[in-house]
């Protein structure tokens, strides 16, 4: 049985790195900030982790394994149609982010480095995403809802950076970007384009 008090100090640690690397950046951010922040001290940290960066691939990896797990999840599911499925992805994708801005930022500004480093781990949720993308992605073409045209590859890069885009702006500025107009906008947008038919 998980000793309840362990598993918080963990969720005060992340929380604190979360805040921090939000405002200050990663590379800013020191161990003791984060003990400061969380109220445990230092020593208590290294219960759990090693530094701060294994500290931030706990949280990208927690992110990325959410979107993996939910792409796959998706691309198994034969009740909804791959224009339904598009719809889901934005969805899951805002829906992680959408109580939590400081998360957000620290997301969009620190994974990229993380994400190209040497975490096994995450690199294959990662790739999960992206196959899972793929089978939703070429079903939605052989079923003649998504134009054979369409670089699945260039599509999903094309929303991923879009979405990351709209929501690090909606991380720093939530009042002047509602989280539901993104989530409309965007799923518009992939399905009728800018045309006026």
């Amino acid at each position: 049985m998980s000793n309840p008090i362990v598993n918080q100090d963990e969720i005060l640690i992340k929380n604190a790195a979360i805040d921090l690397f939000a405002q200050k950046g990663f590379n800013e951010t020191t161990l003791v900030d984060i003990s400061k922040n969380a109220g445990i001290s230092k020593n208590r940290i290294y219960s759990y982790f090693n530094n701060k960066k294994q500290i931030l691939s706990s949280l990208l990896e927690y992110i990325w394994q959410q979107l993996a797990d939910e792409m796959i999840e998706l691309s198994e599911n034969t009740a909804l149609d791959p224009l339904e499925k598009m719809d889901t992805i934005i969805d899951q994708t805002i829906d992680i982010f959408v109580d939590k801005p400081n998360l957000a930022l620290v997301f969009f500004n620190e994974h990229n480095p993380v994400l190209r480093g040497t975490n096994d781990s995450l690199n294959a949720h990662y790739i999960n995403y992206l196959k899972a993308f793929a089978k939703i992605f070429d079903a939605g073409v052989k079923n003649e809802y998504i134009h054979q045209n369409i670089d699945g590859r260039v599509f999903l890069f094309f929303i991923h950076g879009g979405l990351r885009n709209l929501i690090n702006e909606w991380a720093m500025h939530h009042k002047l970007i509602p989280m539901e107009k993104i989530r409309e906008g965007v799923k518009y947008q992939i399905k009728h384009g800018i045309l006026k038919w």
